[in-house]
This record gives structure tokens, C-alpha cells and sequence, in this order.
């Protein structure tokens, strides 16, 4: 009896194993032979309540030491291990239904009661686990999304984790029947953590190209319009009628009621009310833009910029009057005035304010070229030479000198922006600037001479 006892102490080992083996390579003739032998051994029932721990570390932790490089893989094996011991259990659970199906089927003899008695147990047990048992898994599979830090993962293996997921989800609903809610929102609030910290880093990225790129030159060709752009031809297939819809009148007559009973006078009117409610914000220049250095010529290269764009929208205007004009509805109730205000507006758009955006080169290159000398030291230079008669000098005065290296530091400073940006200054820019600067200059000497 001893060494029966001694060889049944070390089956047991082995059936543990074998029976933890199963549980992810899962074969039923081999699950039968070890479950006879746990029968034989009356161990079959509390060999399926076995748990091992062979780590120091909790699950969580093991989690939360994850590399980002090994969180797809691990989670990757993980499902697959849950999933393939979810599927051992369903065909235990199938086996031990149909081993009491065909036991009660058989005629018994009183003797073999107590084996129908244990299978039945068994099967019972198994049923009553079955919701635990997958919450288990999900409450496993649960802790690893919680655990790791989705914040800086690469945006193809988020989708990948999020598609593994979906798939577990859908698999506890067919194969359990169980909701997978907790698993659902560890997911999303992983998602809202991953798209905080990309929003963010995007915006900084934006914020630091707005910074250092708003005045860099387009690189749009001169002959470039607007009628270049690509057309979208797959918005038109949702496009609909501008037409008005016919109404009755006794249901138009009823929304004027309801109208004159709920609305004010003074918002009734959607002119008024527009002009009440709608606040335009004042334009703020950026702060990079620096308007005070005189070595930079005030802003020159950004002023040049801004002129260029100004002038090139002005063309794409004029370039689209007719299209504009053609939006313009087709007066369809013969009354005379009713687009006659729209159509005034487009006039008076075209006719007083496009023909003046030539103008504006001039009185922004003003900014600079009047800026560009230094036009008191000039005055007053000219101011305090003497004109006398007996003290003329054979030489030119000292102002003539100075205007003289003036000009020189304003070329110096006028070629070192053109070289080192990227804006194409055009020869009639430069002649413009030219042409300012010498006019600011004679008029100081002019003004020189009447003090």
C-alpha cells in the first residue's frame, strides 16, 4: 500500500501538468485519458480549482513593465493564449455533457449510480463557471489595457490593439454571451490619453511652424490662378436645390404669427439681428513680425510679402467676377429692387476697393522708405550750415557726406535682406524703394533749407 501510495503521489504532478497543458493545446482523446485517470485517483473534481503562481511580481506589475516595443506582441499572445484555453473549456464542457448524456441513456445498475452522480457534479460545475470563468479572462485581458501607457505608442499599433479588442468582444458576446463594457471604456480612455498627447504635439508643431514659417514664400507660380486648383467632384453628389420650397400659405401664415408673437421687433429683422450679435474681432499682428529694427528696413521682408499676397488675391478676384456675378439668383418675381442692394455691394466691392490695392504698395513701401534714413540728423545738419556769402567753402558740406553714407547703409542693408531671404525682390520693387527713399531724402534737404 506504501508504494501505491508513494506512485500515486507522483501521478498527481503529473496530471496537473498534463491538464495545464490542455487548457491552450487542447486534444479531446488525451483530455479523456487524463480525466480517467483523475477519476481513478477521485481528484477530478479539485483538479480543475488548481492555480499556480510562479512569478514575484503581481499581473499588473508584469503589465506595467512592458516596453512599448512588446505591447502589441504581448497583447497579441495574450488574446491568443485566453482565447484558445476559452475554447479547451468549451470542449470539456461539451465533452462531459455528452459523456452524461450517453451515462442516462444507458440502462444503470445501482452500482454505477454514484458514477452518474459525479459526472453530473462535474458538468454542474463547470456550468456554474462559466460566467467566472470569462470574466477571469476579460478581467485579465482588461488589466493589460490598463496597465500599459497607450500615450506614446505609434498610431498603426494603436489600431492594431484596438482591432484585438473589438475581436475579444465579439467573442465573449458569441461564446459566453457576456457584455464587455469595462473592456470597452479601458479602451477608449486609452484612446482619449493617446489623441491628448498627439492633439498636443501636433499643435506645438503647428504652433512652431506658424512661428517660424508664416512669412516664408509661398512657392505658387505667377501664372498660377485660382481656376487651377483641383475641383472636388465628389461633393456635387450630395449637392442639392437652392430653390425655395413651395409652402402653403395657411402654414406661411402661421409661422408669421408665431414669428410676430415669439420675435421682437428689434431682432426681427435679420440685418439688425446680425449686426447685434455678431462680433468681428480685431486683427492683431503676430509678434514675430518685428516692425521697429532698422536693420531689418522695418519688416520689409514681411511687408513685401503681405503686399504680394494682397495683389495676388485682388487678381483672383477680378479673375472670378464673372462666376460671382453668375451665383447672383435669377430674379424670378419681376420685382426690380429685390438684388439690386446684392448687386450694388459687388460694385462697389470691385470698383472702390480692388482699384485701390495697387495704391497700397506704395504707402506700405512709405513705412520703410521714411523710416530708412536718418532724416532728422539731415535736417538739422542742413539746417545748421551757414550760407553766407564769405563763409561758403569750396568743398560740399558736411550733410552731403552724411546723406552719402546713408544711402550706402541703406543699400548694404537693402542687399543683405534680398540675399538672405527667400522672397524674390523684383527689380521693380527695389526701383520703388529706390524711388521713396530718395523722395524722403530731398524733402528733408528741402525742409533743411527753410528752418
Amino acid at each position: 500500500m506504501s508504494k501505491l501510495a508513494g506512485m500515486g503521489s507522483l501521478i498527481e504532478p503529473e496530471l496537473y501538468s498534463a491538464l495545464s497543458s490542455l487548457t491552450v493545446n487542447f486534444d479531446m482523446d488525451r483530455y479523456i485519458e487524463v480525466y480517467s485517470a483523475s477519476v481513478l485517483q477521485e481528484r477530478g473534481r479539485s483538479s480543475h480549482h488548481e492555480a499556480s503562481t510562479s512569478s514575484s511580481k503581481t499581473y499588473e506589475q508584469l503589465c506595467q513593465n512592458l516596453d512599448n516595443d512588446d505591447v502589441l506582441t504581448t497583447l497579441r499572445e495574450l488574446g491568443f493564449v485566453i482565447c484558445r484555453a476559452l475554447i479547451a473549456y468549451h470542449a470539456i464542457l461539451k465533452y462531459h455533457s455528452e459523456e452524461e448524456d450517453r451515462e442516462k441513456m444507458n440502462e444503470q445498475n445501482k452500482s454505477n449510480n454514484n458514477a452518474v452522480g459525479k459526472e453530473g457534479s462535474i458538468l454542474n460545475s463547470l456550468l456554474a463557471a462559466k460566467d467566472s470563468i470569462f470574466s477571469f479572462a476579460l478581467e485579465k485581458f482588461t488589466i493589460f489595457i490598463q496597465s500599459c501607457d497607450f500615450a506614446f505608442l505609434k498610431f498603426d499599433i494603436l489600431l492594431d490593439i484596438v482591432d484585438m479588442a473589438n475581436r475579444f468582444t465579439d467573442f465573449g458576446q458569441k461564446y459566453f454571451l457576456a457584455e464587455s463594457s469595462n473592456l470597452i471604456s479601458s479602451v477608449e480612455k486609452q484612446i482619449v490619453t493617446y489623441f491628448l498627447r498627439y492633439h498636443r504635439e501636433r499643435m506645438d508643431e503647428l504652433a512652431m511652424f506658424l512661428e517660424n514659417e508664416i512669412f516664408t514664400l509661398c512657392p505658387v507660380p505667377y501664372q498660377f490662378t485660382i481656376f487651377d486648383l483641383q475641383i472636388c467632384t465628389f461633393f456635387t453628389q450630395v449637392d442639392s436645390s437652392n430653390d425655395r420650397i413651395e409652402v402653403p400659405k395657411k402654414l406661411e401664415s402661421v409661422l408669421q404669427i408665431i414669428k410676430s408673437h415669439l420675435l421682437p421687433p428689434e431682432v426681427s429683422s435679420p440685418k439688425k439681428s446680425a449686426d447685434n450679435f455678431i462680433i468681428h474681432s480685431l486683427p492683431q499682428r503676430n509678434p514675430v513680425v518685428q516692425l521697429n529694427f532698422p536693420d531689418q528696413l522695418f519688416g520689409l521682408n514681411e511687408r513685401v510679402i503681405a503686399v504680394e499676397s494682397l495683389e495676388f488675391v485682388a487678381r483672383q478676384l477680378d479673375l472670378m467676377r464673372p462666376v460671382i456675378e453668375s451665383l447672383i439668383p435669377i430674379n424670378k418675381s419681376g420685382s426690380e429692387n429685390q438684388f439690386s442692394e446684392l448687386e450694388l455691394n459687388l460694385e462697389e466691392f470691385y470698383s472702390k476697393i480692388l482699384t485701390v490695392i495697387p495704391e497700397v504698395r506704395l504707402y506700405v513701401f512709405d513705412c520703410v522708405a521714411s523710416g530708412a534714413l536718418k532724416l532728422q540728423i539731415l535736417q538739422n545738419s542742413v539746417a545748421n550750415t551757414k550760407w553766407d556769402t564769405n563763409q561758403l567753402q569750396s568743398q560740399h558740406s558736411q550733410y552731403a557726406d552724411f546723406l552719402l553714407k546713408d544711402f550706402e547703409a541703406f543699400k548694404l542693408r537693402l542687399d543683405t535682406i534680398a540675399t538672405e531671404s527667400s522672397v524674390n525682390f523684383s527689380i521693380e520693387t527695389k526701383k520703388l524703394l529706390w524711388d521713396r527713399v530718395i523722395y524722403y531724402a530731398f524733402k528733408t534737404l528741402v525742409q533743411g533749407y527753410f528752418i
